[in-house]
């Protein structure tokens, strides 16, 4: 006779099964059938109960397991049960045959072999088979629902072809295994004389009702303990339940055996969450005293929710008198994944063991990742970098850490691409470098391509042979035993990683082998191959069991089965999180599952079937703890969006009275101080609240010698000001050998935002630079062009060449060319690597570099100022910086640096020297930034040659000025009223066109006035000189910059090297801070059109001020306040003169 045991939860219903199961263990075979998922924690509690003599004499099984079982045993049809290889398999050939005539196919026509779709129509197909329907009732559906339906009829077609799929590999869905583990069950009388007993079900599919009904007809007895009782009220939980005892009773009656319902009543929990059993759905529950043992708790953020978990949870475990141990205790996440990570790490602060339930495949881990990123290197038309790196970078890869590094440098550096990979990697710095990366890159390659070729038009067992090779060539399974053998013996990891590795290994094994078997001589590319692997891995389920047995157990509602838990606690109980929302998945839309239900098909995919099991889960995580209930939310969420608690909050504060919310912020610090770890972390985060709580745990923690020093340590660093380095640490960044080397370029670097030059220069950090046509080698081979085809080689240096103004434009066009491409085949390393538009961004820039030669050349025709020095090196004979000052007693400042071009007008009396800088950019001198210490480089050149060098010029030296100029790429613009009247005359059209570039190339600087600006080429209006000249009288006009006195334009000079003084005093003091200068394009000065150096800084990412509101500003009115200050020194200097 069948007995339903029905009752709540810590209701004496399982106590009363174990006594039934107690008293008929000895009285002939007892058999208990669980839920697959319950069935190690079913074991656990009957070994605990019966004791290990009587647990041995029963049979405890899963039911899938159960029928399976019978099958293997039992079964004689020859069709062995389909794994889930063996299905993906299966329903992967038969959409191959549909996609190959797709005529009968409308709506998932194109979804045809896509992963996910393969996956959703096998989750179809179990979903229908547990209903107990199959493809052929799922197209009679589709009859009755026209044109609505053609998702029904696509998923029949598919279905069928998959059924047609799995007899020709004789093999029967595993799913339907429990149907017809019933047929044999029947036929064969097994469980005759038997007393059976279903434990923790609250439902059961089509099939197994099946094996029920079976099971119900020969055995001697049958003993069902379900969760149910009766509620009055629409949302009630335990729907799913009263429809299995319907049934139950209906297979009985047919089974002409009677029914006994034995209800049990009592509940072994605290008062309080004894009304959340009973009451939660009742309809009207009245309010009840909730005794402290019901919390309700508001945190800000998920971090800090998980902070307050963590500090209860060890303050009710030192609690004596509530004798509680960790195992006692439960965490149910609303979002596991989510908030799985966050909670461990909470745990990890506080000391708490964890153990979290976390679903996880073979597919996400470290070998089912590496074996994808193989296959993902292989596949495309061409080899992509990013994909390569990935695998080697990989930790199973057989390449060393800093192999990886290097290649990938490399990679970045020499764009390298597709083909590229094939060929040996000619370029770099030579040697046992060079050697060291190519090895590295054929290492990787000849596998791959040995295994691109052997899978290239080929069938599925010959791309599982070829794999094999591929795996032993890249030596994966001696990667798996030497990480292993890393594993630290004893470690809390140890065993988890041994059986990982194993569990993964083994069923990579198995799926390989399962596509060599089942799908031997059937064509199929790399890429269908690639998703099919990958659905198998993610179909791989990895045991994952608790280390230790003393543990919290963290685990969400709808996956995790727990029992003797005392205290739980429900977090981030947000709206839409938990409860979980009801979600539409699959292939079937809602108008699909209700055409099914009418025909008498439901599926759990129906919004219907999932409201009951999320009610029946709400009611089984709530009445989960028999004695403390709490549950948290958080205020935001992980995006800063604002996030509503959820209706469990709200029910709880309706059932019990006096229910506040805790906020979790209104705590006293004290409560997060468990321990000294705990305390040292909440007093960093609260010190700086000068309260005389975080006072009192400051004095704590300075009794314990540990964090005494470690106080002392952080409060010495506070003391700092922000951003400033220790003078020691300063020392050892800047000034390694005592002297302190800068150039010009680092000085503007310091300027324009200290921060950054502390990760340049003084940690050293760089991104690779890739190898292309940028500013950086424009500007390069500019300076060597124009440095060649000006000079000529005489006594080991380079001088002027006084034919350079005598060549024609074809002669310096041949020299840049030649220059040109030397310069990229030695120093970038020639076509390789490059782009197709290299060669014409190539023919662009000599064409620059040569109008840039012409306009030089007509010049010099008329010009006092002749070339003196090229490339120029602001050192002595002896190789000494030119600039040296003291900047204290320990450390000299020395000035290095290279002048693109020297400039010299000899008179009689003086050597008059100007500087000239190249320039890629439409850099213009101002003193607005000088002013703020940028651009001092030309200045710094002009004092260091005119005080330093005895080679250039004879007597006493003077500053002319410097001047930028300006290498780009002009096409100027003619009118038809410049160019008709001379259109027949070429040599005059040239002439116009070079004094139309003349203009665009103006160049711009300072420069001093007098027999100066007469030694200059003045023609075209000064179009040479950085000045605007009248044609009256050559002078500069009203509109144009004016010459300065040579007196304040060696003040500027001093300036500038009081500048590059100032900042070396300031490295010397550790002065990082990160103060990013803004400066103006445009002369307006307009702050919406001001540049940050932020916009484009590396360091960005790391940088705490990047892009401040409130910038310092090289404001035009600052060039003003240099003025003056210029003007004042000269005449302090005239004076005492």
């Amino acid at each position: 006779m069948p007995e339903i045991i029905t009752g709540r939860a810590h209701s004496r219903r399982d106590e009363l099964l174990f006594d039934r199961i107690r008293e008929a263990v000895g009285g002939g075979d007892v058999i208990v059938i669980v839920p697959d998922q319950f069935s190690f924690e079913a074991d656990r509690q009957l070994y605990d109960l019966l004791g290990a003599k009587s647990f041995n004499s029963i049979e405890t099984a899963g039911i899938t397991a159960l029928g399976e079982k019978i099958g293997r045993e039992y079964g004689s049809s020859g069709l062995a049960p389909a794994n889930s290889n063996s299905k993906l398999i299966a329903m992967y050939r038969a959409q191959s045959k549909l996609r190959a005539d797709s005529s009968g196919m409308s709506v998932f026509a194109r979804s045809l072999m896509r992963p996910k779709f393969v996956s959703d129509c096998i989750k179809l197909s179990e979903q229908l088979t547990r209903s107990g329907a199959d493809a052929a009732a799922l197209r009679a559906a589709a009859e009755t629902g026209g044109s609505a339906s053609l998702r029904l009829r696509d998923s029949a077609a598919v279905l069928e072809a998959y059924r047609q799929e799995l007899a020709e590999m004789e093999l029967r869905d595993s799913v339907s295994e429990t149907a017809y583990a019933a047929e044999l069950v029947r036929e064969n009388n097994l469980f005759g004389g038997k007393q059976v007993f279903f434990y923790a079900f609250a439902s059961f599919s089509r099939d197994e009702l099946e094996l029920v009904r079976s099971i119900i007809r020969n055995a001697a007895s049958v003993t069902f303990s379900l969760l149910y009782d009766e509620v009055k009220d629409s949302a009630d939980p335990f729907r799913d339940t009263m429809r299995t005892i319907e049934n139950i009773r209906r297979i009985s009656q047919e089974c002409n055996r009677d029914v006994t319902l034995t209800p049990v009543g009592d509940v072994a929990q605290t008062e309080p969450l004894r009304h959340i059993n009973c009451g939660y759905f009742g309809y009207g529950t009245p309010k009840a005293a909730h005794e402290g043992l019901v919390t309700v708790a508001a945190a800000s953020d998920i971090y800090e929710e998980c902070d307050y978990i963590c500090a209860k949870i060890t303050e009710l475990v030192r609690d004596e008198k509530l004798g509680l141990d960790y195992s006692d205790i439960a965490v149910f996440c609303g979002s596991l994944e989510e908030d799985a990570r966050i909670l461990s790490s909470a745990c990890s602060k506080y000391d708490i063991p964890c153990f979290v339930d976390m679903p996880k495949t073979a597919l996400r881990s470290i070998p089912g990742r590496y074996l994808m990123s193989i296959l993902d290197a292989c596949s495309g038309r061409t080899y992509r970098t990013e994909k390569v790196l990935r695998l080697i970078k990989s930790p199973l890869s057989m390449f060393l850490y800093y192999d990886a590094l290097d290649i990938e440098e490399y990679c970045i550096t020499w764009g390298i691409e597709g083909d590229m990979w094939k060929n040996s990697f000619e370029r770099g710095d030579g040697g046992y470098f060079k050697k060291r990366i190519d090895e590295t890159r054929e290492r990787v390659i000849a596998p791959l391509e040995k295994f691109r070729k052997a899978v290239k038009n080929t069938t599925a067992d010959g791309i599982c042979k070829a794999l094999y090779e591929l795996l032993d060539e890249l030596e994966m399974s001696k990667q798996i035993y030497s990480r292993l053998q890393r594993v630290p013996e004893g470690s809390s990891t140890d065993l988890e990683t041994v059986r990982t590795f194993k569990q993964v290994w083994t069923g990579m094994t198995e799926a390989i082998k399962s596509i060599y078997r089942d799908m031997s001589g059937q064509k199929m590319t790399l890429t269908e191959f690639t998703e099919l692997i990958t659905l198998m891995l993610d179909s791989i389920k990895l045991a994952n069991p608790p280390q230790v047995t003393n543990c919290l157990r963290v685990g969400s509602a709808d996956h995790s089965v727990m029992s003797d838990v005392k205290v739980l606690f429900i977090m981030h109980a947000n709206e839409g999180v938990f409860p979980p929302e009801v979600k539409s998945e699959g292939l079937l839309g809602e108008k699909d599952l209700g055409i099914l239900e009418k025909q008498g098909i439901t599926l759990e995919m129906s919004p219907n079937v999932q409201i009951d099991k999320i009610r029946l889960g709400l009611y089984s995580a709530v009445t989960l703890p028999s004695e403390r209930l709490f549950v948290t939310y958080s205020d935001f969420d992980r995006k800063g969006d604002a996030a509503l608690p959820s209706s469990l909050t709200h029910t709880l504060k309706d059932i019990f009275e006096e229910l506040e919310t805790l906020r979790i912020c209104d705590l006293p610090l004290m409560f997060f101080c468990t321990s000294y770890k705990t305390a040292f972390s909440t007093y960093l985060e609260h010190c700086r609240d000068k309260t005389a709580e975080s006072a009192s745990i400051r004095e704590a923690l300075m009794k314990d010698p540990i964090y005494r020093d470690r106080l002392a340590a952080v409060e010495e660093a506070a003391k700092a000001p922000d951003d400033k380095l220790g003078k020691k640490t300063a020392a050892e960044l800047f000034c390694p050998d005592k002297d302190l080397r800068l150039s010009a370029t680092k000085i503007n670097t310091y300027y324009k935002c200290p921060f950054s030059y502390f990760c340049k220069y003084g940690l050293r950090m760089s991104l690779p630079e890739k190898v292309d046509v940028d500013k950086r080698y424009i500007g390069s081979i500019a300076h060597k062009c124009l440095e060649i085809v000006m000079s000529r080689e005489e006594n080991g240096r380079r001088v002027y060449d006084t034919d350079f103004i005598t060549r024609t434009d074809d002669e310096l066009l041949a020299i840049i060319s030649e220059c040109t491409d030397r310069f990229i085949d030695e120093e970038m390393g020639g076509d390789f690597g490059k782009t197709k538009g290299f060669g014409l961004s190539v023919a662009a820039i000599k064409r620059s570099i040569k109008n840039m030669a012409v306009n030089f050349r007509e010049e010099l025709k008329s010009s006092g100022f002749l070339p003196a020095a090229f490339e120029f090196s602001l050192a002595d004979g002896s190789g000494e910086p030119m600039i040296s000052l003291p900047v204290d007693e320990d450390t000299i400042m020395k000035l290095v640096g290279c002048i693109d071009r020297v400039d010299l007008f000899q008179t009689e009396e003086a050597a008059w020297i100007r500087i000239i800088d190249y320039k890629t950019g439409a850099q213009k001198f101002k003193l607005s930034e000088v002013y703020h210490g940028l651009d001092l480089q030309m200045l710094i050149y002009l004092l260091a040659v005119t005080t330093g060098c005895s080679d250039i010029g004879r007597g006493e030296k003077l500053p002319a000025g410097i001047m930028y100029s300006h290498v780009k790429s002009v096409a100027p613009s003619l009118t038809p009223d410049k160019t008709d009247p001379i259109k027949d005359s070429p040599e005059s059209l040239n002439e116009l066109l070079r004094e139309t570039r003349a203009k665009t190339y103006k160049p711009d600087g300072i420069m001093v006035g007098g027999e100066v600006l007469k030694a200059m080429n003045t023609d075209s209006g000064g179009v040479y000189t950085i000045f605007k000249l009248s044609a009256k009288d050559g002078n500069p006009t009203k509109t144009s910059v004016q010459p300065v006195p040579v007196e304040k334009l060696i003040a500027m000079e001093e300036f500038a090297l009081e500048k590059a003084a100032e900042m070396a005093t300031h490295l010397k003091n550790g002065d990082i801070k990160a103060d990013p200068i803004r400066t103006f394009t445009d002369n307006d000065g307009d702050p919406e059109k001001g540049q940050l150096p932020c916009t484009y800084c590396d360091y960005r990412a790391v940088c705490r001020s990047a892009d401040p509101l409130e910038p310092r500003t090289a404001w035009l009115r600052d060039g003003d306040k240099l003025d003056e200050l210029l003007n004042k020194r000269v005449g302090e200097k005239l004076k005492k003169q």
